[in-house]
């Protein structure tokens, strides 16, 4: 879904999909991911780069257990959850 640039938003049902394992949100207009982020045990991948409007990451992000990349390159992220 990167690049796409009327995305400003994203659902909390992004937590039913449970065997997600890559997600690229680059160059999106979002603020924020739904708290149901965490639901993604199996989300290996998140990239959130150029996200220019980011300002938060959900506090349960640190859950996501099998996450090996993190791209949070270009966002307006102050400080990074546990």
């Amino acid at each position: 879904m990167s690049h796409y640039n009327n995305i400003t938003e994203v659902p909390d049902s992004l937590g039913k999909l449970t065997h997600l394992k890559y997600l690229d949100l680059s160059n999106t207009k979002i603020e924020r991911l739904p708290d149901a982020t965490w639901k993604l045990y199996n989300l290996q991948t998140l990239l959130l780069s150029k996200c220019w409007l980011l300002v938060e990451l959900p506090e349960k992000i640190g859950n996501l257990v099998n996450l090996c990349h993190l791209d949070i390159s270009g966002t307006k992220l102050k400080d990074m959850p546990v």
